[in-house]
């Protein structure tokens, strides 16, 4: 289920922005090249895929 919280940050992330990763706090939510599909922080193993 999501929340309104994961909504502002899905829309954040699909708009092409960064988020502050909810897992560990100290990375950064950003998408995987051109895909706005997959999204991955780049101090953790959080990701986040949407199909």
């Amino acid at each position: 289920m999501i929340d309104k919280e994961d909504g502002k940050i899905l829309k954040i992330l699909r708009a092409g922005g960064t988020v502050q990763c909810p897992e560990c706090k100290k990375g950064k939510v950003t998408h995987k090249g051109n895909n706005l599909h997959h999204f991955s922080c780049d101090k953790c193993d959080f990701k986040i895929n949407i199909d």
